[in-house]
């Protein structure tokens, strides 16, 4: 019984580490996802206020610059923005930035739990089984499992949509 209760406690702390190393990873890309889709969102705000400013701007017909009818510049402008805009809100939906940071925060939150069971099941304890690591291993797995199906299923959802 001692020696299993060794080779218990030492899986189970060898899974807190790769707990840790997944957590630290995940949280990384969750805060890159999370930067990437504000930097987007901000974009999409600035060039949509900034179209709104250029339509709402009125010249007079007659105003030339060098030969250049201002008028006609100020609408190309806008439709030249609305064409960008466009653009970054199709970028937008085809990366999912903030879904991808929501999933990555997800898994986070799981695997900390995770974690924290391990950890409390570990305080005192001087009878660990294999069965209880297997128990814990299993949960790990799942919380990947479950991790790999929802983004293969997003993968699968942006795929049917085009």
């Amino acid at each position: 019984m001692e020696n299993e209760n060794v080779v218990a406690t030492s899986k189970l702390l060898k899974l807190q580490g790769f707990i840790k190393i997944d957590v630290g990873s995940s949280k990384k890309s969750g805060y890159e996802f999370k930067r990437k889709s504000h930097f987007l969102k901000l974009t999409s705000i600035f060039i949509s206020s900034l179209i709104t400013v250029v339509l709402g701007l009125t010249l007079d017909d007659t105003l030339e610059f060098k030969g250049f009818n201002v008028t006609i510049s100020l609408k190309n402008l806008a439709v030249a923005l609305s064409a960008i805009l466009t653009g970054i809100n199709t970028w937008d939906a085809f990366v999912s930035y903030t879904f991808r940071s929501q999933q990555e925060s997800s898994i986070v939150n799981k695997l900390t739990m995770l974690y924290k069971d391990i950890d409390l099941y570990l305080e005192s304890n001087q009878n660990c089984t294999i069965s209880d690591y297997n128990s814990y291993k299993d949960r790990y797995n799942k919380i990947h499992e479950e991790y790999s199906q929802d983004r293969a299923s997003s993968k699968d959802e942006k795929s049917e949509k085009e």
